[in-house]
């Protein structure tokens, strides 16, 4: 690198190189963070619980997101 005087300008060496660099920093800016949750509803017996409402809430944003527990007590937010 060489030094560049006060109201100089420096040309670019690689443009390639500073595009790539580019395009990784916005697409880590548009990245998602998301999951899934899953689990079975049961009773204090330990009895499975059907069709049971089942509510996730993120802390951040305050989304909620509402599901059933089917036949066997399961559930699943999120991804499948």
């Amino acid at each position: 690198m060489r030094n560049v005087p006060m109201g100089g300008t420096m040309t670019l060496r690689n443009p390639v190189l500073a595009l790539l660099c580019l395009l990784l920093g916005a697409s880590a800016s548009l990245a998602q963070v998301s999951g899934r949750l899953s689990g079975t509803v049961t009773d204090q017996s330990g009895q499975v619980i059907v069709a049971a409402e089942v509510t996730v809430t993120n802390s951040g944003t305050s989304e909620q997101r509402v599901v059933q527990s089917n036949e066997a007590g399961n559930f699943v937010v999120g991804e499948t």
